[in-house]
């Protein structure tokens, strides 16, 4: 059956992407539906640290210089993201928890160092505001940091967002400007008519049809429900998290992609006895990594 409606877009996937793009559609005036197959923000875009960092990960510039400026090509998108993050609570009307009290990229090594060195460069060539600090410099910005932390990179526009409310707060935004948001909605089939998408959708009430003129997938591994494509997976972190008072108010980056968790207190300055309490928390051995399966 179809319910007679078109749409200017329909977007898939009700994590942050899709509730953003639905909102921004929306705003500037478009007709848009946003279809969630669950919940607004049930999976990745709830269950994350919520970093907001601008720099270039240590992955784009560990490989040589011009491996990392090909990475700085996609400079502009990092700002005016991070512009955007700022302005967004502003913008969508919704109290949104954004703080950027600054990022650190942190260096152990005379090497790692120099790589930060040679990359805040690169950065800053492209208008990011990225300022290398010595060991002086650390022990008055940060004072927690362990001393084997000798040089850092830092910029003041890093941060983290709270990723449990940002996207149902967008959902709602886009609500408010118009925007159909159903849940509990499946794309169940898809085809091509006529210059637009006919696109068939289940929920609780049965099967519908709709149009649109334009389709966003921002579903996520549930891409893969609509592609066929190869995927090579990487591991970028594993998070486990216990209830304990605010310690930096600052976003750290360390080196490396596997980080055990006797090196955690090392990078943070914990006292010995304050981590193993931690650690035991956690159910982890100081010294013992964690693997990519968690």
């Amino acid at each position: 059956m179809s319910d007679g409606r078109r749409f200017d877009a329909l977007v898939i996937g009700g994590g942050l992407l899709g509730c953003a793009t639905a909102w921004m559609i929306a705003r500037d005036g478009g007709s848009v539906l946003l279809a969630e197959r669950d919940q607004v923000n049930q999976h990745a875009s709830g269950q994350n640290a919520g970093s907001l960092h601008f720099q270039l990960e240590y992955r784009m510039v560990e490989h040589g210089l011009e491996a990392a400026r090909k990475a700085a090509e996609a400079m502009p998108l990092h700002l005016d993201a991070a512009r955007l993050w700022a302005e967004l609570p502003a913008e969508s009307g919704e109290d949104i928890e954004v703080k950027q009290t600054g990022g650190l990229m942190l260096a152990e090594t005379p090497a790692q160092a120099a790589l930060l060195e040679q990359k805040s460069e690169i950065e800053r060539s492209w208008g990011l505001d990225v300022e290398m600090l010595d060991r002086a410099a650390l022990a008055r910005l940060a004072p927690y940091l362990s001393e084997s932390v000798i040089a850092a990179a830092f910029c003041p526009i890093e941060g983290k967002a709270d990723t449990r409310t940002a996207a149902p707060a967008l959902a709602r935004a886009a609500a408010r400007e118009g925007a159909s948001v159903r849940t509990r909605c499946e794309v169940v089939a898809m085809r091509r008519e006529a210059g637009a998408w006919r696109v068939t959708l289940a929920d609780a009430e049965g099967v519908s049809e709709i149009v649109a003129d334009a389709v966003v997938i921002a579903a996520g591994v549930a891409i893969l429900t609509f592609l066929l494509f190869y995927v090579v997976p990487r591991f970028a972190a594993v998070l486990q998290s216990a209830p304990h008072l605010p310690a930096t108010g600052r976003l750290l980056v360390g080196w490396g992609a596997l980080v055990d968790a006797h090196r955690v207190a090392l990078l943070a300055g914990l006292d010995t006895a304050v981590f193993a309490e931690v650690a035991a928390e956690i159910r982890l051995t100081p010294g013992a990594r964690r693997s990519s399966s968690g």
